[in-house]
């Protein structure tokens, strides 16, 4: 398995030398019990940022579609560039003696046929993928579940009613042998706070964690150490993705949502694994960060006196785990205002008499657009940094807890809104940040070409209240450590 070999076809669903390359490998793949290929397609508007990305990682020089490469192991790091399309051919006649020639006239007739078969099989999969969830669970695996944050997760999600499927859901919890029995006792405690929770199996072996899933949720701790080296702590999470890629590629389904909410490194966890897992789109991979926003809010309701309900998740920039940025500057706050016969407005705190003056109505600022608020929230900084910070075990875990949920709650719901929210995401070249490095950023739902919903860049968000020079080590930083593990594996 390890020595598997399959080539890539990269292009645009435009391009007829993309559908000639495609049709050309899948026939191949049809009388060669050895030749695979997978293919990638993208959006025309995506295809320059993304084959900059590529040919940035792997040092080659290409520009049109479609780009085609050779890849080695079940890891997919090591990478041959092959070319164009004649490339492709030029290759196959040489090692294969196999010539594939078509006129003009055969090529557009086949990109015609390919397109019709491709939405086809598109509508057929969506409707067989609605009759088999009509009774069945939301199979959810948790990785690292002897955390105690599992138990307040497994009742919280159990009210996420988005994730139900007909029967409900399901959860798979794993672990390393050594923590079984600490395992087990977190499981009976979820069971007797809730008998209803009964939907529980404790799995040995991850690979039937990740057959059927449709969430994988990774708590695992891979903290640094005392006094471990920083490049040793990387590689440590370097090799533990490369582990869970090996286990990904070979036993979870293509629909499978990954979502990190671990201690440490989790950006950097993700951008590894988004290199090496072949079989998902790199939309599927995600990184929880709502929590330090969640953090910083709370604290400064509570030290400022003001109602935790009238302010927004404040956004959190960076490589979390290793860098991170909360936003306060962009939070929003919702206060009073009252509209007067000019169009002007005032903030009910500006007059006690205002409510005389116009009709009172509900506004979202930003929160250092309120005079005051900066330097609350710099007294604020001052008694945090002078007043020793205890860290409270049981609050941090509600946070998260509420992050997971209502990431998935706006992931699975019904319909897709305009909600902005704090997520890692595999960046695609908005705000500086280059492409293939997950980045946790402000980011919104969309629907993909293919009907799947996907977290993309809010790219008109606002920069973060930051000097433009320290956002940009906080994205070299990150740059640099993936650049160095990734070269690392290929030697």
């Amino acid at each position: 398995m390890s020595d598997k070999c399959f080539i890539v076809i990269a292009g645009t669903m435009d391009n007829l030398s993309f559908h000639y390359a495609c049709f050309i490998a899948m026939n191949l793949s049809r009388s060669l019990p050895n030749f695979h290929f997978k293919k990638i397609c993208k959006d025309a508007t995506e295809w320059e940022a993304w084959i900059r990305a590529i040919c940035k990682l792997h040092g080659w020089e290409h520009a049109k579609p479609p780009l085609i490469w050779k890849q080695c192991g079940i890891s997919g790091t090591k990478v041959t560039y092959i070319g164009d399309v004649d490339k492709f051919r030029g290759l196959l006649l040489e090692y294969y003696n196999i010539r594939f020639d078509l006129t003009r006239e055969e090529l557009e007739l086949l990109k015609t046929d390919l397109l019709r078969v491709s939405k086809l099989a598109h509508e057929v999969e969506r409707k067989i993928g609605r009759l088999e969830t009509e009774d069945e669970y939301r199979r959810v695996t948790i990785v690292g579940a002897d955390r105690s944050l599992c138990l307040d997760l497994i009742p919280q999600l159990m009210t996420v009613k988005e994730l139900h499927l007909s029967r409900g859901i399901v959860f798979s919890l794993y672990d390393e042998p050594e923590n079984l029995s600490k395992l087990e006792r977190i499981t009976n405690d979820i069971k007797n706070v809730d008998e209803s929770l009964n939907a529980i199996t404790i799995i040995q072996d991850i690979s039937n964690g990740l057959r059927d899933c449709d969430i994988l949720i990774f708590l695992e701790d891979i903290t640094r150490e005392e006094c471990e080296e920083h490049d040793t702590w990387y590689q440590r999470n370097y090799d533990r993705m490369k582990t869970l890629s090996k286990q990904i590629n070979e036993y979870a389904s293509c629909h499978i949502k990954i979502v990190f909410c671990s201690t440490g490194a989790t950006c950097l966890c993700a951008t590894i694994l988004r290199n090496l897992v072949a079989k998902l789109p790199e939309t599927s991979i995600v990184v929880v960060s709502a929590q330090y926003g969640l953090e910083v809010i709370g604290d400064i309701t509570e030290s400022l006196g003001t109602d935790r309900r009238d302010f927004g998740c404040p956004p959190v920039w960076g490589f979390l785990g290793i860098s991170q940025f909360v936003d306060v500057c962009h939070m929003v706050q919702k206060c009073n205002a009252y509209s007067l016969r000019n169009g002007d407005t005032l903030e009910a705190k500006e007059s006690v008499t205002s409510k005389l003056l116009g009709v009172e109505q509900a506004e979202l600022k930003w929160f250092f657009s309120f005079k005051d608020n900066k330097n609350l929230y710099e007294d604020y900084l001052r008694r945090r940094v002078t007043t020793q910070h205890q860290a409270n075990p049981q609050k941090e875990n509600l946070r998260k807890c509420r992050a997971i949920c209502d990431l998935l709650k706006l992931w699975y719901k019904e319909s897709v809104g305009d909600e902005i929210i704090a997520l890692g995401i595999s960046s695609d070249g908005s705000f500086g940040i280059p492409s293939g490095i997950v980045f946790s950023q402000p980011a919104c739902l969309k629907i993909s070409d293919d009907g799947t919903r996907v977290w993309v860049p809010c790219d008109d968000f606002p920069l973060p209240d930051m000097p433009v020079s320290v956002f940009r080590n906080l994205i070299a930083t990150a740059v640099e450590i993936t650049r160095r593990l990734m070269s690392a594996d290929k030697i």
